[in-house]
């Protein structure tokens, strides 16, 4: 992946958090910031997913509901930061902590950073993914067969000794019996957006998370999990995994008025995120495929370009820019470290301005972005018919205001709903005549989740047809 700008985050912490576990050797090279952002983003993806509330859900219980996982969120932080640095006891969130918790990363001039913190948001949401991800399932059962790093060199070695013994016939015949060793499992790669951020989990290196690397992970995950509910319960007298949808306990802990102003504002936070996460996930990931999401890595540096070029300035990014944006900001030492050496500063991304400011401040974005890179920023080419979804989505489309900046009547003016319900249903359209959709509808559900138990996983979708639950619901886990 390669952008035609110089400005270029390092995301080394994130970068280096996809390598093997128990890996410490210290160059990131091989695994470069963009590639890291563009993992990181699918990891997010999945989270969002997970965290999505249902749709009955009224504006009041939400509010309650918000209320409750901030309060929640401040003990927990309060006990992680209470650990021994480094600390050997991973403290597991639960999905409505880690909800509050992202809102306070999204907040990069307000959060208060841990010395040794790095990537442990993504660490606990990459786990989530190998728990819960839709996509994980899908492609394990139907793309078991790739040629594993194994079985690459298995087919070398039959190409050697065929040609040892018996010329170019035999040789031949050697490389497709060595390649015919295949494992079951997911593609751990960095080939694919997806592989590269499940890379971490494949400890013999073959290229696939296997059944048995799976379990191996989660098992691990869930004991430091149930201790983490030990650990809460001993500290508050109360229950810590609570089923999602389920309003979780209320916990006095505003004992004080910053507290009470904290607790507040994140809770703020949360609701004005609903609308940039509803967004994302109508698009779905036959939309946000790994074409859309290379591109909108692309286009995020060059808007830290553009933020470097116009210091003081308020910028207003597009859907896709935001999404990237926030999946450097889940990393926070690497997102302060980059600001500071591409811009001097930390770049704000403070979403409450007003509806007037932010139109204006949009246009001069898009003005500001049209005579530094010579293009628009906001394309007008309408969404193509009959486009394969597979290859080239979204080429011909870059996005409105994003929604995570100003509420629904400041991009009613903008259509992109229409646009974008468009970009849905020609998504949804069987263009190939295979019969198949190219990808599940949502990134997560709980269809895995709902049978997992503190003593292990539920696995048996590695030996069935891949196929993922329709109504993306997330109301069954912890």
């Amino acid at each position: 992946m390669a952008t035609r700008f110089a400005v270029q985050p390092r995301v080394s912490r994130l970068a280096s958090s996809f390598k093997l576990k128990g890996d410490t050797s210290t160059d990131h090279q091989w695994f470069s910031g963009l590639q890291a952002l563009a993992a990181g983003a699918h990891i997010y993806l999945n989270f969002m997913s997970l965290t999505k509330h249902p749709a009955s859900r009224n504006d009041s219980n939400r509010k309650n509901y918000y209320h409750s996982a901030a309060t929640r969120y401040l003990i927990f932080d309060q006990l992680k930061r209470a650990q021994e640095q480094p600390a050997t006891q991973q403290l597991v969130p639960t999905r409505d902590i880690s909800m509050a918790w992202t809102a306070d990363l999204l907040r990069p001039t307000e959060y208060s950073l841990l010395s040794e913190e790095h990537e442990v948001w993504f660490n606990h949401q990459q786990h989530r993914l190998l728990q819960s991800g839709a996509l994980f399932k899908h492609n394990t059962g139907r793309e078991r067969r790739w040629a594993t790093t194994s079985s690459l060199k298995g087919a070398a070695a039959g190409l050697v000794i065929g040609a040892a013994f018996g010329g170019p016939v035999l040789s031949a015949l050697g490389a497709v019996c060595g390649s015919l060793h295949r494992q079951k499992g997911v593609n751990a790669s960095d080939e694919t957006q997806l592989g590269s951020a499940m890379k971490s989990f494949d400890h013999n290196q073959s290229g696939v998370v296997t059944k048995q690397e799976r379990k191996t992970a989660m098992d691990a995950w869930l004991a430091d999990y149930k201790a983490t509910s030990a650990i809460w319960e001993s500290a508050t007298s109360s229950q810590y995994r609570v089923p999602f949808c389920e309003l979780p306990p209320n916990i006095s802990n505003a004992d004080d008025v910053e507290k009470i102003e904290k607790i507040d504002a994140l809770t703020d936070a949360m609701i004005s995120q609903e609308s940039f996460n509803s967004r994302i996930l109508a698009l779905g990931p036959q939309v946000v495929n790994e074409v859309y999401i290379e591109r909108a890595v692309n286009r995020y540096c060059s808007f830290l370009e553009l933020a470097r070029l116009n210091p003081g300035k308020l910028l207003v990014p597009t859907l896709d820019i935001d999404l990237i944006w926030h999946v450097h900001m889940l990393t926070p030492h690497d997102y302060r470290e980059d600001c500071h050496e591409i811009m001097g500063r930390l770049l704000s991304h403070d979403t409450g301005h007003r509806k007037d400011m932010l139109a204006v401040a949009f246009e001069e974005t898009q003005r500001a972005w049209e005579d530094t890179f010579d293009e628009e920023m906001v394309q007008k080419m309408p969404w193509p018919q009959q486009q394969s979804m597979k290859k080239d989505t979204n080429r011909y489309y870059a996005g409105c205001g994003s929604c995570g900046f100003g509420d629904r009547a400041f991009h009613d003016n903008l259509g992109h709903h229409e646009v974008e319900g468009e970009m849905i249903r020609e998504a949804s359209v069987d263009i190939d005549g295979d019969g198949e959709a190219a990808e599940p509808t949502c990134w997560a559900d709980d269809s895995t989740d709902q049978k997992n138990g503190d003593d292990g996983c539920n696995w048996d979708f590695f030996d069935g047809n891949g196929e993922s639950s329709s109504d993306c619901a997330s109301c069954g886990g912890d």
